[in-house]
């Protein structure tokens, strides 16, 4: 008789989770996020809303419908941790007018990046637009892109406000690390040094803060 130890072995098999343990983190985590975030009324009340269905589902033993309470939760405080991330976009320059801020959380397609955006118009037909983006894949990748100098001077030229860096492209895209967890982005057809003044008018230091 031969002994196989690769037949005889059997690894311990962990038991599937129900979807009551699978529902659980999600009530924690939203009731956290409400607790953390000041959203408006409004977005409040469906927040609470939300979390009370979730817990009346979680109590009556539906975890599904728990779940699902819970994810929308979290949505709305993500919408409202957005809307405050647009609160950080530069007010319009002298004679120029600015578009009504976008935000949005992007949720599970772009690995929960938080997004606000506004356009800018010049008196001269100049055109400006800028983009924060936070807590989301883009602002891993750029974060080692910034940590590295060689790959940061192969992206444009570089400069700093404060503590905080930016690079301007060849094509006049400039993109700046703010702090830990935020990336602004400038784009548009007008001269290189107006747009870096869209960037100078912003909170960078309350925006590295957030």
């Amino acid at each position: 008789m031969t002994y196989s130890a690769k037949a005889a072995f059997r690894p311990p098999v962990s038991p599937p989770r129900s979807p009551r343990a699978a529902a659980a983190p999600l009530l924690a985590v939203a009731a956290a996020a409400a607790l953390l975030l000041a959203p408006s009324p409004a977005a409040a009340d469906e927040v609470e809303e939300a979390l009370q269905s979730a817990l009346a589902a979680w109590q009556a033993g539906d975890a599904a419908l728990a779940k699902s309470e819970a994810e929308y939760a979290l949505a709305k405080i993500a919408e409202a941790d957005a809307g405050g991330l647009a609160a950080f976009l530069p007010p319009a320059l002298p004679g120029w007018t600015r578009s009504e801020a976008q935000s949005q959380a992007a949720g599970a397609f772009a690995g929960g990046a938080l997004i606000a955006t506004a356009d800018y118009a010049g008196p001269g037909g100049e055109q400006v637009g800028v983009m924060i983006a936070a807590d989301g894949p883009i602002f891993m990748a750029m974060s080692a892109m910034f940590s590295n100098p060689a790959a940061m001077a192969s992206m444009g030229t570089l400069t700093r406000l404060g503590p905080h860096r930016a690079v301007v492209s060849p094509d006049g895209e400039i993109t700046a690390m703010i702090g830990r967890s935020a990336l602004v982005q400038i784009t548009g057809g007008a001269p290189d040094e107006v747009k870096l003044a869209h960037l100078q008018t912003m909170d960078l230091d309350g925006l590295a803060a957030r």
